[in-house]
């Protein structure tokens, strides 16, 4: 595990929240030149703390469906498991791929336009892998709520700083063009891609592009720029509760007193037989029997079970696939 000292910490925090700002800016609010905050970053980065930084992009304004498989394998040796686990990576529909532990073994997200697409991908998966999955379970998202990384700075944690970013299917598809397609794919991969990078790229004016960027944002395509952090690296392990309720109505109300744990990073809300799902990054697993003792605690006869998994390795982590 990597010890950082107070500064990085910050770096970290300010670049999750807008991994877009410059050194300067960023300098300004960690208190460094911006020459030292670049050292640091290509330092962070050169150890693999930070992975690359992506831009948070609103899939459902695109129109997606974002279907999640949770597969238990059977029968699979260390080959085949990486067989597998390649064949998602590389899979232009695919948008996450995370081995876990606990519930399951492999969770994989795919986003598609089209139904068409879904079922290609579904029976290409089928045929190739159905023998090794002893069970698999499919839910699509309908809402997800992001907070703040204030896991970073639990220290000087305020309520206040439980800002969320909602994103919901209940939206219209938004009225954009294939160059408005390639900025956001450019931008997917690297969120730190400057305006006139973006417009060499697609041989245009940067004024041209730069308008269309301001749309993006304005339009809600574009919902923020953030770091993926490899957060086993500094001491925390990503952790999802799956939570069944015996009343789905007191659902708001569990959201509203939960959120403000400073651990809790996003509430996902899917079509699977889970009626709430919580994802945490915590420094001690045992940690997540405390949180379901202290929401139990909240809600009375409201919690009729939960299962949970924990991240063992991201091996994608994207909003939109290539």
């Amino acid at each position: 595990m990597e010890k950082l000292d107070l500064k990085d910490t910050k770096i970290l925090y300010n670049l999750t929240i807008n991994s877009r700002q410059s050194y300067s800016q960023l300098g300004k609010l960690v208190g460094l030149s911006k020459n030292i905050v670049k050292y640091r970053i290509d330092r962070l980065m050169d150890k693999e703390i930070i992975k690359n930084f992506f831009t948070v992009i609103d899939t459902f304004k695109l129109g997606c469906i974002c279907a999640r498989f949770h597969y238990v394998f059977q029968y699979v040796t260390p080959k085949t498991e990486k067989e597998i686990i390649d064949f998602f990576v590389k899979n232009k529909y695919t948008t996450l791929v995370v081995a876990t532990q606990g519930a399951f073994d492999l969770s994989v997200i795919a986003c598609v336009q089209e139904m068409k697409d879904f079922y290609q991908f579904y029976q290409e998966t089928q045929n190739r892998y159905a023998n090794y999955f002893q069970s698999q379970q499919l839910s699509h998202y309908v809402n997800d709520m992001h907070f703040k990384p204030t896991y970073l700075i639990v220290e000087n944690y305020k309520k206040s700083d439980r800002v969320e970013s909602i994103r919901t299917a209940n939206v219209q598809k938004a009225d954009i063009d294939n160059t408005d397609m390639k900025i956001l794919r450019l931008l997917a991969k690297n969120a730190r891609f400057s305006i006139n990078e973006i417009a060499k790229e697609l041989d245009t004016t940067s004024w041209k592009i730069n308008q269309r960027y301001k749309n993006l944002i304005k339009n809600g395509l574009i919902r923020g720029f953030t770091a993926n952090i490899d957060i086993s690296k500094i001491g925390f392990q990503a952790c999802k509760i799956y939570i069944h309720l015996s009343i789905p109505k007191f659902k708001t109300g569990i959201i509203n007193y939960i959120k403000f744990n400073p651990f809790l990073v996003c509430i996902d809300e899917t079509t699977g037989d889970s009626d709430l799902e919580l994802e945490f990054y915590l420094k001690d697993i045992s940690s997540v029997h405390d949180i379901m003792q202290d929401i139990s605690k909240h809600f009375p006869d409201i919690i009729r079970s939960y299962d949970f998994a924990t991240a063992v390795k991201f091996y994608k982590h994207l909003y939109l696939p290539y």
